[in-house]
């Protein structure tokens, strides 16, 4: 070939690369343009109050009702009758030194234990 067709190919070759350049840029703007958030507008939102929370007295899980249990031994028959004396609510029984969670927690029934395992005292929390 001759120096005439390859100029006129690459010249050729040029054009069509930038016309594809082009299409593919454009393209790429309409992409983004099609994206674009449009406006929105604000809807108010109302949100009501939380409910009052219960009114919890001094005594709310019932300690001051179990004063005939402390010094017995929490066998099976001790533990559902000292549930059943505060009725439906968490119950845990706690030897000296064991972990327990630190959340407040006013209707909780804690059992407090002796060294001996008896029982030594009831408070809430």
């Amino acid at each position: 070939m001759d120096e005439v067709g390859t100029a006129w190919r690459s010249k050729r070759f040029t054009s069509v690369m930038t016309a594809f350049r082009f299409t593919t840029l454009a393209l790429a703007a309409q992409a983004l343009t099609a994206c674009a958030q449009k406006p929105v507008t604000p809807v108010a939102v109302v949100i009501p109050p939380p409910p009052p929370a219960p009114v919890l007295g001094p005594d709310a899980c019932g300690a001051s009702r179990l004063t005939a249990y402390i010094n017995a031994v929490p066998r099976a028959a001790i533990k559902p009758a000292i549930i059943a004396t505060v009725g439906e609510r968490p119950v845990r029984f706690l030897g000296p030194g064991q972990a327990a969670t630190m959340d407040y927690n006013p209707a909780r029934l804690n059992v407090d234990l002796g060294q001996d395992g008896r029982i030594t005292g009831f408070r809430c929390g």
